[in-house]
């Protein structure tokens, strides 16, 4: 952290342990970031001999699970059709009959 940094924490009202505290956890986010870089390369090696024989089964799983999904779709694709055609045959009007401006005018000028 800068001195400049520090200073603007100050400013805004942060405490000299505060400060610290962050300066603290800085360099432990910047150790961190160095150490999973060297882990990758040496987990890779194992991947890769046991790699032909997971993959063939891998991508037999996904095969199936991709069909399973298929077919899900589709009978999701036929009920939504059918719920579809049957709110469009419904009648929505609820039984009652809509009073129109010119039933208005007719009851008001009947009395």
């Amino acid at each position: 952290m800068k001195l400049s940094d520090m200073i603007a924490l100050a400013r805004a009202g942060y405490k000299m342990k505060d400060i610290q505290a962050l300066e603290e956890k800085e360099a432990l986010e910047e150790e961190e970031e160095k150490k999973p870089e060297e882990k990758p390369e040496a987990e890779e090696k194992p991947e890769e001999k046991g790699e032909p024989e997971d993959s063939t089964d891998e991508l037999a799983e996904i095969k199936k699970q991709l069909e399973g999904l298929t077919k899900d779709k589709d009978d999701l694709k036929k009920q939504l059709e059918e719920a579809q055609k049957a709110l469009k045959e419904k009648d929505h009007k609820g039984g009652e009959k809509e009073e129109t401006l010119e039933d208005v005018i007719k009851d008001f000028l009947s009395d």
